[in-house]
Protein backbone atom coordinates (compact mmCIF):
# COMPACT_ATOMS: atom_id res chain seq x y z
CA UNK A 1 0.00 0.00 0.00
CA UNK A 2 1.46 3.03 -0.73
CA UNK A 3 2.34 5.91 2.01
CA UNK A 4 -1.32 8.24 1.92
CA UNK A 5 -0.31 11.78 2.06
CA UNK A 6 -0.68 13.20 5.71
CA UNK A 7 -1.30 16.81 6.08
CA UNK A 8 -1.02 19.69 8.76
CA UNK A 9 -3.99 21.25 9.77
CA UNK A 10 -5.38 24.50 8.87
CA UNK A 11 -3.69 26.50 11.42
CA UNK A 12 -0.77 24.73 10.97
CA UNK A 13 -0.98 25.85 7.52
CA UNK A 14 -1.64 29.77 8.61
CA UNK A 15 1.26 29.95 10.52
CA UNK A 16 3.52 28.88 8.21
CA UNK A 17 5.17 31.93 6.19
CA UNK A 18 3.97 31.70 2.50
CA UNK A 19 5.36 33.62 -0.20
CA UNK A 20 2.53 35.65 -1.49
CA UNK A 21 0.55 35.58 1.49
CA UNK A 22 -1.37 33.31 2.71
CA UNK A 23 -3.56 31.45 0.38
CA UNK A 24 -6.91 30.94 2.35
CA UNK A 25 -7.38 34.76 2.20
CA UNK A 26 -8.57 33.96 -1.03
CA UNK A 27 -12.25 33.60 0.15
CA UNK A 28 -12.99 31.28 -2.76
CA UNK A 29 -10.13 28.75 -1.89
CA UNK A 30 -10.99 29.55 1.91
CA UNK A 31 -14.56 27.86 0.79
CA UNK A 32 -13.27 25.39 -1.02
CA UNK A 33 -10.68 24.20 1.25
CA UNK A 34 -13.55 24.07 3.96
CA UNK A 35 -15.98 21.74 2.14
CA UNK A 36 -13.13 19.99 0.81
CA UNK A 37 -12.10 19.47 4.91
CA UNK A 38 -15.63 18.87 6.17
CA UNK A 39 -16.87 15.76 2.99
CA UNK A 40 -18.88 18.66 1.54
CA UNK A 41 -22.13 16.63 0.04
CA UNK A 42 -22.62 20.18 -2.30
CA UNK A 43 -20.24 18.94 -5.15
CA UNK A 44 -21.47 17.01 -8.07
CA UNK A 45 -23.21 13.20 -7.01
CA UNK A 46 -23.23 14.25 -3.89
CA UNK A 47 -20.42 15.42 -3.32
CA UNK A 48 -18.47 12.72 -5.10
CA UNK A 49 -17.35 14.77 -8.53
CA UNK A 50 -15.50 17.93 -8.24
CA UNK A 51 -15.71 19.98 -10.89
CA UNK A 52 -12.47 22.80 -9.55
CA UNK A 53 -13.13 25.71 -12.06
CA UNK A 54 -16.88 25.96 -10.89
CA UNK A 55 -15.43 27.09 -7.60
CA UNK A 56 -12.23 28.78 -8.01
CA UNK A 57 -10.67 31.16 -10.84
CA UNK A 58 -8.62 29.84 -12.89
CA UNK A 59 -5.79 32.21 -12.24
CA UNK A 60 -5.25 30.80 -9.29
CA UNK A 61 -1.57 30.52 -8.09
CA UNK A 62 0.69 28.04 -6.89
CA UNK A 63 0.42 28.67 -3.08
CA UNK A 64 -3.85 28.33 -4.09
CA UNK A 65 -3.37 25.35 -5.78
CA UNK A 66 -1.20 23.78 -2.92
CA UNK A 67 -4.24 24.34 -0.16
CA UNK A 68 -6.82 22.53 -2.43
CA UNK A 69 -4.83 19.69 -2.98
CA UNK A 70 -4.10 20.11 1.07
CA UNK A 71 -7.95 19.71 1.86
CA UNK A 72 -8.73 17.45 -1.30
CA UNK A 73 -5.66 14.77 0.85
CA UNK A 74 -7.78 15.31 3.56
CA UNK A 75 -11.63 14.81 1.95
CA UNK A 76 -12.59 11.27 1.66
CA UNK A 77 -15.68 11.96 -1.06
CA UNK A 78 -14.56 13.16 -4.34
CA UNK A 79 -13.89 10.51 -6.66
CA UNK A 80 -13.63 12.01 -9.76
CA UNK A 81 -11.46 15.39 -10.27
CA UNK A 82 -11.35 18.16 -13.12
CA UNK A 83 -8.29 20.15 -12.58
CA UNK A 84 -7.69 21.38 -16.04
CA UNK A 85 -6.57 25.29 -17.31
CA UNK A 86 -4.62 26.18 -14.06
CA UNK A 87 -2.24 27.45 -16.28
CA UNK A 88 -0.14 29.69 -13.54
CA UNK A 89 -1.30 27.65 -10.31
CA UNK A 90 -0.25 24.13 -11.77
CA UNK A 91 3.53 23.78 -11.94
CA UNK A 92 5.84 21.44 -11.53
CA UNK A 93 5.44 20.95 -7.47
CA UNK A 94 1.76 21.49 -7.77
CA UNK A 95 1.81 18.02 -10.25
CA UNK A 96 4.19 16.46 -7.56
CA UNK A 97 1.67 17.38 -4.70
CA UNK A 98 -1.38 16.00 -6.86
CA UNK A 99 0.22 12.50 -7.35
CA UNK A 100 0.80 12.16 -3.99
CA UNK A 101 -2.76 13.20 -2.98
CA UNK A 102 -3.56 10.29 -5.89
CA UNK A 103 -1.99 7.75 -3.54
CA UNK A 104 -4.53 8.19 -1.45
CA UNK A 105 -6.19 5.66 -4.06
CA UNK A 106 -9.60 7.84 -3.64
CA UNK A 107 -10.37 9.75 -7.03
CA UNK A 108 -10.46 7.11 -9.98
CA UNK A 109 -10.75 9.34 -12.97
CA UNK A 110 -8.92 13.00 -13.52
CA UNK A 111 -8.79 15.64 -16.01
CA UNK A 112 -5.79 17.71 -16.01
CA UNK A 113 -5.41 18.90 -19.02
CA UNK A 114 -4.35 22.62 -20.37
CA UNK A 115 -1.74 23.08 -17.93
CA UNK A 116 1.00 24.10 -19.77
CA UNK A 117 3.77 25.70 -17.25
CA UNK A 118 4.84 22.35 -16.15
CA UNK A 119 7.78 20.19 -17.93
CA UNK A 120 7.93 16.86 -19.53
CA UNK A 121 10.06 15.20 -16.15
CA UNK A 122 6.98 16.83 -13.91
CA UNK A 123 4.98 14.62 -16.62
CA UNK A 124 7.27 11.73 -15.99
CA UNK A 125 7.51 11.64 -12.66
CA UNK A 126 3.65 11.54 -12.58
CA UNK A 127 3.54 8.89 -14.85
CA UNK A 128 5.69 6.70 -12.45
CA UNK A 129 3.12 7.78 -10.05
CA UNK A 130 -0.12 6.59 -11.57
CA UNK A 131 0.93 2.57 -10.75
CA UNK A 132 0.57 3.49 -7.16
CA UNK A 133 -3.20 5.69 -7.84
CA UNK A 134 -6.51 4.12 -8.23
CA UNK A 135 -6.83 6.54 -11.46
CA UNK A 136 -8.80 4.11 -14.42
CA UNK A 137 -9.81 7.47 -16.30
CA UNK A 138 -7.40 10.27 -17.25
CA UNK A 139 -6.87 13.13 -19.30
CA UNK A 140 -3.55 14.70 -20.03
CA UNK A 141 -3.12 17.34 -23.14
CA UNK A 142 -1.09 16.00 -25.66
CA UNK A 143 1.03 18.80 -25.77
CA UNK A 144 2.96 17.32 -22.94
CA UNK A 145 3.15 13.99 -24.23
CA UNK A 146 4.33 14.64 -28.32
CA UNK A 147 7.31 12.31 -29.22
CA UNK A 148 7.45 10.46 -26.16
CA UNK A 149 5.90 7.41 -24.47
CA UNK A 150 4.67 9.05 -21.49
CA UNK A 151 0.99 8.32 -23.13
CA UNK A 152 1.42 4.58 -23.75
CA UNK A 153 2.59 3.91 -20.30
CA UNK A 154 -0.42 6.05 -18.47
CA UNK A 155 -2.99 4.25 -20.82
CA UNK A 156 -1.11 1.03 -19.83
CA UNK A 157 -1.02 2.11 -16.25
CA UNK A 158 -5.07 3.10 -15.72
CA UNK A 159 -6.03 -0.08 -17.97
CA UNK A 160 -4.33 -1.80 -15.05
CA UNK A 161 -5.94 0.30 -12.27
CA UNK A 162 -9.39 -0.52 -14.19
CA UNK A 163 -9.43 -4.06 -14.23
CA UNK A 164 -8.34 -3.91 -10.43
CA UNK A 165 -10.86 -1.48 -9.87
CA UNK A 166 -14.68 -2.14 -8.45
CA UNK A 167 -17.63 -1.53 -9.86
CA UNK A 168 -18.43 2.75 -9.79
CA UNK A 169 -22.29 4.50 -8.35
CA UNK A 170 -23.98 4.77 -12.14
CA UNK A 171 -24.64 8.45 -11.08
CA UNK A 172 -21.10 9.37 -10.54
CA UNK A 173 -20.33 7.42 -14.16
CA UNK A 174 -23.05 9.00 -15.98
CA UNK A 175 -21.41 12.89 -14.84
CA UNK A 176 -17.56 11.65 -16.32
CA UNK A 177 -16.73 12.87 -19.40
CA UNK A 178 -13.56 14.32 -21.77
CA UNK A 179 -11.49 11.28 -20.63
CA UNK A 180 -9.07 9.41 -22.94
CA UNK A 181 -11.68 6.56 -22.38
CA UNK A 182 -14.85 7.56 -20.91
CA UNK A 183 -16.09 4.85 -17.92
CA UNK A 184 -19.75 3.27 -19.00
CA UNK A 185 -22.49 2.35 -16.35
CA UNK A 186 -21.84 -1.09 -15.10
CA UNK A 187 -25.16 -2.06 -14.52
CA UNK A 188 -25.87 -1.36 -18.20
CA UNK A 189 -22.95 -3.78 -19.27
CA UNK A 190 -24.33 -6.20 -17.07
CA UNK A 191 -27.89 -6.20 -18.65
CA UNK A 192 -26.00 -5.97 -21.78
CA UNK A 193 -24.04 -8.97 -21.06
CA UNK A 194 -27.21 -11.41 -19.44
CA UNK A 195 -29.20 -10.10 -22.72
CA UNK A 196 -25.87 -11.46 -25.12
CA UNK A 197 -26.21 -14.64 -22.83
CA UNK A 198 -29.69 -15.37 -23.01
CA UNK A 199 -29.58 -14.62 -26.93
CA UNK A 200 -26.61 -17.36 -26.94
CA UNK A 201 -28.55 -19.84 -24.77
CA UNK A 202 -31.56 -19.28 -27.16
CA UNK A 203 -29.40 -19.22 -30.27
CA UNK A 204 -27.89 -22.90 -28.70
CA UNK A 205 -31.59 -24.03 -28.29
CA UNK A 206 -32.35 -23.18 -31.61
CA UNK A 207 -29.57 -25.33 -32.91
CA UNK A 208 -30.19 -28.26 -30.86
CA UNK A 209 -33.99 -28.22 -32.40
CA UNK A 210 -32.57 -28.00 -35.68
CA UNK A 211 -29.65 -30.48 -35.05
CA UNK A 212 -32.71 -32.98 -33.53
CA UNK A 213 -34.93 -32.09 -36.92
CA UNK A 214 -32.19 -33.03 -39.25
CA UNK A 215 -31.38 -36.10 -36.94
CA UNK A 216 -34.73 -37.01 -37.67
CA UNK A 217 -34.97 -36.13 -41.17
CA UNK A 218 -31.65 -38.41 -41.73
CA UNK A 219 -33.70 -41.15 -40.04
CA UNK A 220 -36.56 -40.72 -42.05
CA UNK A 221 -35.11 -40.74 -45.23
CA UNK A 222 -32.97 -43.82 -44.45
CA UNK A 223 -35.89 -45.48 -43.62
CA UNK A 224 -37.86 -44.24 -46.93
CA UNK A 225 -34.76 -45.47 -48.67
CA UNK A 226 -35.07 -49.07 -46.98
CA UNK A 227 -38.33 -49.37 -47.77
CA UNK A 228 -37.72 -48.54 -51.78
CA UNK A 229 -35.24 -51.16 -51.86
CA UNK A 230 -37.69 -53.41 -50.28
CA UNK A 231 -40.15 -52.68 -52.66
CA UNK A 232 -37.50 -52.92 -55.68
CA UNK A 233 -36.55 -56.40 -54.07
CA UNK A 234 -40.30 -57.57 -53.74
CA UNK A 235 -40.86 -56.24 -57.82
CA UNK A 236 -38.20 -58.69 -58.69
CA UNK A 237 -39.58 -61.54 -56.48
CA UNK A 238 -42.73 -60.97 -58.23
CA UNK A 239 -41.60 -60.45 -61.47
CA UNK A 240 -39.39 -63.73 -60.69
CA UNK A 241 -42.50 -65.46 -59.20
CA UNK A 242 -44.23 -64.24 -62.79
CA UNK A 243 -41.99 -66.02 -64.76
CA UNK A 244 -41.70 -69.24 -62.78
CA UNK A 245 -46.00 -69.33 -63.21
CA UNK A 246 -45.71 -68.74 -66.64
CA UNK A 247 -42.59 -71.58 -67.18
CA UNK A 248 -44.79 -73.87 -64.83
CA UNK A 249 -48.32 -73.65 -67.11
CA UNK A 250 -45.79 -74.02 -70.54
CA UNK A 251 -44.44 -77.03 -68.84
CA UNK A 252 -48.19 -78.30 -68.12
CA UNK A 253 -49.56 -77.61 -71.73
CA UNK A 254 -46.79 -79.29 -72.96
CA UNK A 255 -47.74 -82.52 -71.23
CA UNK A 256 -50.94 -82.70 -71.76
CA UNK A 257 -49.98 -81.94 -75.23
CA UNK A 258 -48.02 -84.88 -75.06
CA UNK A 259 -50.63 -87.08 -72.93
CA UNK A 260 -53.40 -86.46 -75.84
CA UNK A 261 -50.68 -87.61 -78.24
CA UNK A 262 -50.26 -90.44 -76.39
CA UNK A 263 -54.15 -91.50 -76.17
CA UNK A 264 -54.70 -91.28 -79.97
CA UNK A 265 -51.55 -93.46 -80.95
CA UNK A 266 -53.34 -96.11 -77.97
CA UNK A 267 -56.27 -95.54 -79.88
CA UNK A 268 -55.25 -96.34 -83.38
CA UNK A 269 -53.22 -99.27 -82.41
CA UNK A 270 -56.11 -101.02 -80.53
CA UNK A 271 -58.58 -100.08 -83.98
Amino acid sequence: MPERCQLPSTEDERQKRIPGGDPLQNSHVAQLCTRLRANSRDFEADGRVLRLKQYVPSDLLPGHMDAILSALAANTRVEVMYIQNFEWGMLDAQLHHLGKVLTNKRIWALNVGENFQTTSQAWDDFTRTLEATAVAHLYVSEQHLRNTDMKTRMRDAIRINRRAGPDRSPEVIRRVGNMWWNPKVQTERRVTRATFESTMAALRRQCLKAHASRSRLHRIEAEHAAALRHAEQASRDCAAAERAAAQCMEAERASVERLQSYIERLQQVIA
